[in-house]
């Protein structure tokens, strides 16, 4: 228990389950949710307007395993939702802020707490196992804002939910990888699919003779 605990503490996390994306990497059990029923179909239009956008990170492109989650605020003003698409998460930190979860399109969605979570979601009798991935290493932005991942945050308006605000996932062209401590030539190469060649004509500086320097910013597409 205390060497799961530590390895929770000191691990990137990335959720998975069954139906969800594939990777090479051994998924580890986390723990287990409630499966919720959505009661209220617009969530499903605001889920496939998340996946369009969502269709051009890097971790889905290069099939990653990723996942979405959806926050419910009750402001003075009206309601707030935002749903994000993420490669991990620090379950330890947020772990009992999750209420539940459920598949859409073969992609797990996970629901946080809410005081109106009734109004969009029916937890259901049965659950699901969550699980991440103990060795993978995440893609990250270049603009020093962590890694790579994107949300859409709407207002509901009437009946209608109105985007305010989205921080979407960068361009795949040009794309560019901050190199991180103890990467190889060789292990971004394989990470995002190109060759040496590929590297050294995106980057027409680099010199592959040497060890790649950490904080390095280099052109992968």
């Amino acid at each position: 228990m205390i060497r799961k605990i530590l390895i929770i503490l000191i691990c990137s996390f990335y959720v998975y389950t069954s139906h969800a994306q594939t990777d090479t990497n051994e998924k580890v059990y986390f723990k287990t949710l409630p499966r919720l029923e959505v009661k209220n179909e617009q969530i499903y239009q605001l889920l496939d307007s998340l996946i369009l956008y969502n269709d051009k990170c890097i971790y889905t492109i290069r099939n990653s395993p990723y996942y979405f989650d959806i926050n419910l605020y009750n402001k003075s003003d009206g309601i707030i939702i935002i749903l994000g698409s993420y490669q991990r998460n620090c379950f330890i930190k947020w772990d009992h802020d999750k209420v539940g979860c459920f598949h859409y399109k073969n992609i797990l969605v996970i629901v946080h707490s809410s005081d109106i979570l009734d109004l969009f979601f029916e937890k259901e009798k049965d659950t699901v196992d969550i699980y991440y991935f103990e060795d993978y290493m995440p893609y990250s932005r270049s603009d020093y804002l962590g890694d790579e991942c994107m949300y859409i945050e709407y207002k509901c308006v009437g009946n209608q939910f109105i985007p305010k605000r989205k921080f979407l996932c960068q361009e795949l062209s040009p794309y560019y990888h901050r190199i991180k401590e103890g990467e190889t030539w060789e292990k971004i190469t394989e990470d995002y699919g190109i060759t040496i060649e590929d590297l050294i004509s995106l980057n027409k500086r680099i010199k592959i003779k040497k060890p790649p320097k950490k904080g390095t910013l280099i052109r992968v597409y």
